[in-house]
């Protein structure tokens, strides 16, 4: 990684130099949809999030200059779960974090954009924790195309919840936090915009034991009505060549729906199956697997402000989910994870039916007061997670909450060991 950091830095303080001497135009600003967005728990209601034209809005910084800030959280939080849970932590915990960016244009032609993360968790090992979330160089050509080479955010998929589609991202998207900020890739990308259409190349390079490999994914996106549809592709030697296709669009003006649908030859995972011979063994697969979502999100406001409320649901068909997971159950299964056959990776999401709705009533009745609810579910083995929370905005910065999760279904189903969580805690954020 820091290796990576130094060639970028390298590369962009070439590139700052030729590109002052051309006195090419604007350079493209972040793709960021909310650099400090609250998760799903937060006391702001679900906004409609269509591919918006945030990258625009920090073309209002003005060349030269340089913009510093971030964001500093401090949390508290006591649970308390059934002897029988699974929850591996009880009691009082503490996390300390910081979120700091910078972001430097040099001239109207260029912009160096750094972001990261610093942590402190207490019970824990005691040490501070920290990641370099993005660190990226922009430029253009003639403000025709547009360039960005280092880590970087990206954000494929239209998906809320679920979003089979993100394939290039480094971070998995955790449907408890959808708007949390995903680790991105180390690429150059090569952006062509036009008044209907948008090009997008990138190619991708990750480190590994044999050296850098390389990937190479574009994707094409277009309007027609109200409805933007977009068209991917991803390859990488080593990996399973996909094929995806994403559409989002509005019902009446009001409601934000959203699809999904990718297409691979086969699959990166390895599956636990039962030969003829009765013993169990690791396989992979080579046959087409589908994978495909569907969603919606809709806000809604009374004209007395008593019902804020906010909502999105969510559908997930995993194709490169097991059929019949009751395998997972058998009983030399722990040795094909402990011998390496199989990895914790190959277990994300066994099902092949998924589901989530969340609700959320901001300002209550006009006061002060925020209710959320989250369900998610598998629906091959009818097991889930029901969340609601209650906070309070009341003390500027300061936000206490509480709240209750209960887990339902057969001890071997993926969200099983049926258990109820309680939670309460106060939570401090402050940007600057």
């Amino acid at each position: 990684m820091v290796r990576w950091a130094a060639l970028t830095l390298l590369v962009a303080a070439s590139l700052l130099v030729v590109l002052v001497e051309l006195d090419v135009g604007l350079a493209q600003a972040s793709e960021r949809d909310e650099l400090f967005g609250d998760d799903l728990f937060g006391d702001e209601m679900l906004v409609i999030d269509e591919d918006s034209q945030a990258d625009h809005a920090t073309l209002l910084i003005a060349p030269g200059s340089l913009d510093l800030g971030g964001r500093f959280g401090l949390d508290w939080e006591w649970t308390h779960a059934d002897a029988d849970s699974l929850v591996s932590r009880q009691g009082a915990s503490a996390v300390g974090s910081t979120r700091l960016y910078a972001d430097w244009r040099p001239s109207a032609a260029t912009r160096l954009f750094v972001q990261g993360d610093l942590e402190l968790e207490y019970p824990d090992d005691g040490h501070l924790k920290g990641r370099l979330l993005e660190w990226f160089v922009d430029w253009n050509a003639s403000q025709k195309v547009f360039f960005r080479t280092g880590k970087q955010t990206v954000r494929w998929g239209v998906g809320y919840f679920f979003s089979p589609a993100d394939v290039i991202s480094v971070g998995r998207l955790d449907p408890e936090e959808p708007e949390a900020l995903r680790e991105g890739p180390i690429a150059l990308r090569v952006h062509y915009p036009q008044r209907h259409w948008d090009f997008h190349l990138f190619t991708l390079w990750d480190e590994a034991d044999d050296g850098v490999r390389l990937a190479v994914a574009p994707r094409l996106t277009f309007v027609t009505g109200r409805t933007e549809w977009g068209l991917g592709a991803f390859y990488r030697p080593d990996r399973v060549p996909r094929a995806m296709l994403t559409l989002s669009s509005t019902i009446a003006g009001t409601v934000a729906v959203f699809g999904e649908a990718v297409v691979a030859a086969g699959t990166d995972r390895r599956y636990a199956v039962v030969g003829e011979d009765g013993r169990l063994r690791a396989e992979s697969r080579e046959d087409l697997q589908l994978q495909a979502s569907v969603g919606f999100r809709v806000n809604r406001r009374d004209p007395d402000r008593l019902f804020t409320i906010g909502a999105a649901g969510q559908y997930f068909y995993n194709g490169e989910g097991y059929k019949d997971a009751s395998v997972l159950g058998h009983p030399a299964f722990p040795l094909l994870l402990l011998s390496g056959e199989l990895a914790p990776a190959d277990l994300s999401q066994p099902g092949r039916h998924y589901g989530a709705l969340s609700l959320q009533w901001s300002e209550l009745l006009r006061t002060r007061f925020s209710a959320t609810s989250l369900w998610l579910g598998n629906l091959d083995d009818a097991s889930g997670q029901v969340t609601a929370q209650i906070s309070h905005r009341g003390w500027n910065d300061i936000r206490p909450y509480a709240g209750v999760s209960w887990y339902y279904g057969d001890d071997m189903a993926e969200f099983g060991f049926s258990s109820t969580q309680w939670v309460a805690g106060l939570r401090y954020s402050v940007t600057f």
